[in-house]
């Protein structure tokens, strides 16, 4: 293999979309439907937000009559529709929030598999290096026509190496990132199971003194 044609084999290399192209766009897909189901969990949510508010409004309107064993009862029912829409809601976050996770698992898979590509590619030209300096100088000059394009290709190996060292330090930010998302998507999911649990326990309390008052 020539210098010239190593050098744009290297080239190559550093352009994202060569680094492992199949099981990326694999990945990638993976992500966009995730992406879309993520997107129709919102829609869900609007939804159930929307019967929350009219479940409010239904409350002030009883809260508003005249106070009678009826209108209790029906304020007990109102308020139990109303937490049982809270309980939607709360499942819908947790579900939304664990495709969060999985797709920033898989986005924290694809960055790792870059960093991995990109250190290897990193490694062959350090072993190209070695090997260019058994030779003596007299003898790396001596395979070049002109020593404009034995410096060429020096700078050329400069800036690929410099290229490639900073996509790697890139990619390691982009890392960093993904696992302080994932630790609070976590979080929040966690806080989300236990607030689950407490409109839960509300809701008995509202079954149990709709029972008491019938």
């Amino acid at each position: 293999m020539t210098s010239r044609v190593f050098v744009a084999f290297l080239i190559g290399l550093v352009l994202p979309a060569s680094l492992l192209v199949v099981p990326e766009a694999f990945a990638q897909s993976e992500i966009d439907k995730l992406k879309n189901e993520i997107a129709d969990r919102g829609d869900r949510l609007k939804e159930i937000e929307a019967e929350i508010a009219k479940y409010e409004i239904e409350l002030l309107e009883v809260g508003a009559e005249k106070s009678t064993l009826q209108s209790a009862i029906n304020r007990l029912e109102t308020e139990r529709k109303k937490v049982n829409a809270e309980i939607s809601k709360t499942e819908a976050l947790i579900s939304s929030t664990d495709l969060e996770i999985n797709k920033i698992i898989l986005e924290v898979s694809q960055t790792e598999q870059d960093i991995e590509q990109t250190e290897a590619a990193i490694a062959s030209i350090i072993r190209s290096k070695y090997q260019t300096e058994d030779q003596t100088l007299v003898e790396v000059l001596l395979q070049h026509n002109r020593l404009s394009e034995f410096w060429n290709e020096v700078d050329s190996y400069r800036s690929i190496n410099n290229s490639m060292a900073a996509k790697v330090a890139t990619l390691d930010q982009l890392q960093n990132m993904l696992e302080e998302r994932r630790t609070d998507s976590e979080g929040k999911r966690s806080q989300l199971a236990s607030l689950k649990d407490q409109y839960s326990e509300q809701n008995e309390v509202l079954v149990t003194s709709k029972a008491e008052q019938a």
